[in-house]
């Protein structure tokens, strides 16, 4: 468990989470919580009554513990949100999520193998930590810079001002070219401060993205995703820190401008 967690809400299924999010008209789970292990319910009825039940223990049972975590995820400041997926995934893919609403933070954390989340508080100023701490990291690449062409974003062409002359932005030849296979993990960090409508990756939304290469190591992407490079931990904690930065200070600029 991470260092930063301050204290363990409890464990919620994610049928009770669905169940309570559709009840406030959330049409699917948070990012990027799944359910993986299928449909544990022979009826539709029996669906029906499981969500009912969970629904009546959280407002008046044992999951109303979990009110602040629901409602502060509903309305949270700012999101951050992680999803590790390994290759072959045979592996059970990482996914957690830590989110702040004013000065309540909480982290959660799905369990590998199990349609269950784990929910901590923590302070709202941790959490780009709390979810560092959750990856399990090797260590940076052998590599200065690599390239894998599977990845790399498409070359954009350059025109000048004559007509029919164009010129391609050729890449520097001091990356080291790994081949897809040898990746065994992609993983991703986006932080958000609007509203989620969808779920999944916002392709329009900065990113923090890093691999893992077989017997080799860690690597980060540069932000242009033109390359990547050996990476630590702390460098890891830090660009996700400054993705959160630039949630809050856009969050500053819309309050005080509304």
């Amino acid at each position: 468990m991470s260092s930063v967690l301050v204290s363990h809400v409890g464990t919620l299924d994610l049928f009770a989470l669905k169940a309570i999010g559709k009840f406030y008209g959330r049409d699917f789970l948070p990012y990027p919580f799944m359910i993986k292990q299928g449909m544990r319910f022979a009826t539709a009825d029996e669906a029906t009554a499981y969500g009912n039940a969970a629904l009546d223990r959280f407002h008046y049972g044992d999951l109303g513990i979990f009110t602040d975590c629901v409602f502060g995820y509903a309305h949270a400041d700012i999101r951050v949100e992680c999803h590790v997926q390994y290759i072959p995934a045979d592996t059970p893919s990482v996914r957690v999520t830590a989110y702040r609403i004013g000065e309540l933070g909480f982290f959660a954390a799905q369990q590998p193998d199990a349609d269950e989340v784990d929910i901590y508080t923590l302070s709202p100023y941790d959490l780009g930590a709390a979810v560092c701490d959750e990856l399990a990291l090797t260590q940076p690449g052998r590599h200065p810079r690599i390239v894998v062409p599977e990845y790399a974003p498409k070359p954009r062409a350059e025109f000048d001002a004559g007509d029919f002359d164009v010129q391609h932005t050729l890449e520097a030849s001091s990356e080291v070219i790994i081949p897809a296979t040898e990746v065994s993990s992609y993983s991703t960090v986006q932080s958000h401060w609007l509203p989620t409508r969808d779920w999944g990756f916002d392709g329009r939304k900065n990113a923090v993205v890093w691999i893992h290469v077989i017997d080799d190591g860690d690597y980060i992407y540069a932000p242009d995703f033109s390359h990547a490079v050996p990476m630590t931990k702390p460098a890891l904690n830090q660009r996700v820190d400054e993705l959160i930065a630039e949630d809050v200070a856009i969050l500053r600029e819309f309050r005080r401008d509304d």
